[in-house]
């Protein structure tokens, strides 16, 4: 799984199961979480857009997941300096634009 709550492992329990489920590979690496959910009996969790050319040719299947809806974000790091460079500037307006086009949502938020 990408990072969650440990909370959330009860949502992927089976109906009527006293087993609970347990994270047995945590990583941000979407490549090593499919080839490792390909090949075993894992499930994942993935941002759709990741998932289009592996479910596309039916190596890895979406399951019909009912639980509270799953947020995904990303964030770019950078030294805080007075100025940055025009090809950098350029490159988080591409990064933001894209995830504001994917999501759906307003201007990305600062954190301080």
């Amino acid at each position: 799984m990408p990072e969650i709550p440990v909370e959330m492992l009860s949502w992927f329990a089976a109906p009527n199961s006293d087993i609970e489920p347990q994270i047995a590979l945590q990583t941000d690496h979407y490549e090593l979480l499919f080839r490792t959910t390909r090949e075993s009996n894992a499930i994942t969790g993935a941002p759709g857009h990741l998932l289009v050319p592996y479910l596309a040719d039916n190596s890895l299947v979406a399951l019909d997941y009912t639980g509270p809806v799953l947020n995904w974000s990303a964030k770019a790091i950078y030294r805080h300096t007075s100025t940055l460079s025009p090809a950098f500037s350029e490159l988080v307006k591409l990064i933001e634009t894209y995830f504001q086009q994917i999501s759906g949502t307003a201007e990305p938020v600062p954190e301080v």
